[in-house]
């Protein structure tokens, strides 16, 4: 059994470090658990060969002013740098609005294992059942492993937090399960493709086509975080969905047909292949609100209830911007509540 603290976090995206930030900010002992081999979620990269791809989120954006001061900050440090203002959309004309779109210096995944830096947390670890005793809220994963913490934060896509609720027989307000459950989500499939040969992309090296096949086409050689000449693909929702059940040959071959035109015919050829299938890509009806902090009776039956925290991509806005505020507003309301 893990020491008792003050909160768990499940899920070590950017929601869920930027919550653990705060709170550990805040003075409270945080623990971050994680299913996956490093933190992020979809702030991920992968290599492949000397090289490396985005597989995940390609870039981000600030509007909030908060937000916006953080993203200062990450500039400052030489953490992420301005990659764009605008992409082309596969024809001649490039569309430039003036806005800039952020990456980050080695990958998305740089960005966040800075953010975790100095936090307390446990990657490989999959949690498959909670509990609210009157000791506070017991976590255990696929190892029998058992955590323990006053508040518990959920971070992951919603339906993930809701069947780990469900499966755990945990009690929500019917209301609030209502609005956590009607949250839908849009797959992608994404190929990374170490090819020979120049693909004729346009500057600065993407390609942005929200309702094509193939949605999203990028250089991550152009882009400045690989050595070699890896593309990342990302297809659209109604794409994925019909292409996901079959073998991972038989979707590139259905790519390739779809991206030679795109790519100036079959100038380039391609050396290595990988398929990363994205289930829980996008929310297609976030909330509007921030975050969702409800209380839960524990199991003995009496009154008393503890912090139980939704926060991440689910809120705000389905982008790198609403996961970060979620976590980060999330995070303050609950400092709140324990204080």
């Amino acid at each position: 059994m893990s020491k008792i603290n003050d909160v768990l976090v499940i899920g070590a995206g950017l929601a869920g470090l930027t919550a653990a930030r705060v709170l550990a900010d805040a003075g409270k002992r945080v623990q971050l658990l994680d299913k996956s081999r490093s933190v992020g979620g979809r702030l991920a990269t992968r290599r492949i060969g000397e090289g490396r791809a985005d597989t995940g989120t390609q870039f981000f954006t600030a509007h909030d002013p908060e937000f916006q001061a953080f993203v200062e900050r990450w500039l400052e440090e030489g953490i992420i740098f301005e990659w764009s203002r605008g992409w082309s959309n596969g024809s001649l004309e490039e569309t430039r609005d003036g806005f800039p779109r952020y990456a980050a210096k080695d990958g998305m995944n740089a960005l966040a294992k800075h953010l975790a830096a100095g936090l307390d947390v446990r990657i490989n670890t999959e949690i498959v059942t909670i509990q609210h005793l009157a000791c506070g809220w017991i976590v255990t994963d696929k190892e029998n492993t058992i955590f323990e913490g006053g508040a518990l934060v959920l971070t992951p896509p919603m339906p993930q937090s809701l069947k780990l609720i469900e499966a755990s027989k945990i009690s929500l307000d019917p209301a609030v399960f209502e609005q956590l459950s009607s949250i839908g989500y849009e797959m992608c499939l994404t190929a990374l493709l170490h090819v020979d040969g120049e693909m004729a992309l346009p500057a600065p090296g993407a390609m942005q086509r929200p309702h094509a096949n193939l949605s999203w086409i990028a250089d991550n050689r152009r882009k400045g975080i690989s050595k070699t000449h890896i593309i990342t693909i990302q297809m659209g929702g109604n794409y994925s969905r019909a292409l996901w059940a079959l073998p991972d040959d038989q979707i590139l071959g259905k790519l390739r047909v779809d991206l030679e035109p795109l790519m100036g015919g079959d100038s380039w050829s391609i050396l290595e292949a990988q398929i990363k299938r994205w289930r829980y890509s996008r929310p297609l009806n976030p909330m509007s609100v921030t975050h969702v902090l409800t209380g839960v009776a524990n199991d003995s039956g009496s009154d008393e209830t503890r912090p139980l925290l939704f926060a991440g991509d689910s809120f705000a806005d389905a982008k790198v911007e609403g996961a970060f505020l979620s976590g980060l507003h999330g995070a303050r309301a609950l400092v709140g509540k324990m204080s």
